[in-house]
């Protein structure tokens, strides 16, 4: 195991490679229950390095920031980072104070205007939900995904469906488990860049990923 370059919580598997391209998904918690991160390489559909800590939405901001800038000084690449919403806002808000470059924009559809919007951050509805559970199962059967953490892989094992949807044992925690699932969404979604598309439109790659 490689050394590591940051204390825990945070947690690193494998040195970073130059020009490595990575996304990051973070699950904020209410209150202060635990936050958790998943970082996925686009190179190598692994996850080298997770953060998982009982902190306040606020601080996981700056602590999203500093796994974002270690990537950054690592890879000379800035990570796509996308928080979960639905609790996330206080997250949301740090990263933009910070400025942070690449936040991501999910296209989602306002009913009351009938028209499509784009808001930072993931939307974790029943359907997403359900969508990022199964695309991430599948990829770990099919051997597309890799994890290294030792605590994701028991929160996995603990993972279970009953009526159809996806939940943890009862008196388990799941914020790994939701945190890898996204940061695939992310490995499927975000496009590859290259030397010669660090401009790519973003938006127009996305409108192929619509949840309603």
């Amino acid at each position: 195991m490689a050394k590591l370059p940051l204390k825990d919580p945070f947690r690193l598997y494998r040195q970073l490679e130059d020009g490595e391209q990575f996304c990051i998904f973070g699950d904020p918690a209410e209150g202060r229950d635990f936050c958790a991160a998943a970082v996925v390489s686009k190179r190598h559909g692994d996850f080298p390095l997770i953060y998982n800590n009982r902190t306040e939405s606020s601080q996981f901001g700056y602590d999203i920031h500093k796994i974002a800038k270690y990537i950054h000084r690592k890879t000379d690449l800035w990570p796509m980072v996308a928080i979960e919403r639905n609790v996330g806002a206080a997250t949301i808000f740090v990263l933009q104070e910070l400025n942070y470059p690449r936040m991501f924009r999910m296209p989602v559809f306002d009913s009351a205007t009938h028209k499509e919007t784009t808001k930072i951050g993931w939307l974790t509805t029943r359907a997403t939900r359900s969508k990022m559970l199964n695309d991430f199962a599948m990829a770990l059967r099919q051997g597309q995904a890799m994890v290294y953490d030792q605590e994701a892989i028991e929160q996995m094992l603990a993972f279970v469906y009953k009526l159809g949807r996806g939940q943890i044992e009862a008196g388990k925690k799941d914020d790994l488990v939701i945190a890898h699932s996204g940061a695939w969404q992310l490995y499927l979604l975000v496009p590859t860049l290259s030397d010669a598309d660090e401009d790519i439109d973003w938006e127009e790659e996305r409108r192929k990923w619509r949840f309603k």
